[in-house]
């Protein structure tokens, strides 16, 4: 009976993208250094070449951006390289709407510390192309301990398909955004099993030091709250250490109380959680995460941002 009422997932492959405009987003400039690094990072990977209107220009100097010996040599590019980046200008201008028209989906670009306001160049691209589909691209010049303000940004694009953090001072981040835009992320997921959760301490640190690289993190139960120091950007030893003075020294799951909703009264749990991850809201972690959890009225399925870390993995771990 459960495999005939089982939802059945559809193992249909994504459409493999071919052609991506850069936008900028909120008060920001295309950042020079990231296109750049981006060049050389989605290079190494695959034939790509970048289009933006100085090149243009070089070729066809004096033509209207939108004639059609340009547009003819822009398809032509699509058809020789296996992957065409348009790099607009920041203002919506011809050659931005040309690089919209053309492009398979957008990356929004923005340096995370400038305004959040939604741009008139990416209302344009995000009417032409579904926001679930577009990534949003938030530029920082240093890895902080600590990212803020993300949600600002995602008030103003409550659609979009994914936000990523990129560090300019070396090449990680980068890298990541390249395996997602060219399909080729890769993510660990991690199940529960209360204490035994931390068992996915080890898995993890082996597959890296294999030489693994996870893209994206996600868990339910103690194996989100596992997932959760690694997205925060600690290490194995680091996390035990925490995993010890939560389940341990706490004695956070020796506290039973009436099962209205969870057999462990959570209070103490939360106040374990909170000084192990900080008050941090998910959307700020450096790495792509999720937590997975039952809610109470089994009615729903949603998605949230604006959920912070403590109170987030107590909810996937009492309920999943």
């Amino acid at each position: 009976r459960f495999a005939t009422q089982s939802p059945i997932l559809s193992r249909q492959k994504p459409a493999k993208i071919r052609t991506l405009a850069i936008i900028a987003a909120g008060g920001s400039r295309i950042s020079p250094v990231f296109i750049g690094h981006l060049q050389q990072e989605l290079g190494a990977l695959t034939r790509a070449q970048f289009v933006s209107r100085h090149d243009v220009h070089a070729k066809f100097a004096g033509r209207p951006i939108d004639d059609q010996p340009v547009l003819n040599w822009l398809n032509e590019l699509e058809a020789q390289a296996e992957f065409v980046v348009y790099v607009a200008d920041e203002e919506p201008n011809e050659w931005t709407r040309v690089c919209i028209r053309q492009a398979d989906t957008v990356l929004l670009v923005a340096n995370a510390s400038s305004s959040p306001r939604l741009n008139t160049s990416e209302e344009l691209a995000l009417s032409v192309h579904p926001p679930s589909t577009g990534r949003l691209v938030l530029i920082h010049d240093n890895r902080s301990a600590a990212v803020s303000g993300t949600s600002a940004w995602l008030d103003e694009r409550p659609h979009i398909g994914q936000h990523h953090h990129v560090a300019l001072e070396d090449a990680s981040d980068i890298q990541r955004l390249v395996r997602f835009i060219s399909c080729k992320a890769h993510g660990f997921v991690a199940a529960g099993g209360g204490s035994l959760g931390s068992a996915h301490l080890g898995v993890y640190k082996a597959f890296v030091e294999a030489g693994a690289r996870f893209d994206y993190l996600g868990g339910t139960s103690s194996g989100a709250a596992m997932m959760a120091g690694f997205a925060r950007g600690l290490n194995a030893e680091q996390i035990d250490r925490g995993t010890h003075n939560v389940f341990v020294k706490s004695r956070a799951f020796r506290r039973p109380t009436l099962p209205r909703f969870a057999l462990l009264d959570h209070k103490a749990f939360d106040r374990a959680l909170r000084e192990e991850y900080g008050d941090v809201l998910i959307e700020d972690l450096w790495l792509p995460f999720f937590a997975l959890s039952c809610p109470p009225s089994w009615e729903t399925l949603a998605s949230r941002s604006g959920i912070r870390l403590a109170p987030g993995c107590p909810a996937a771990v009492l309920h999943g």
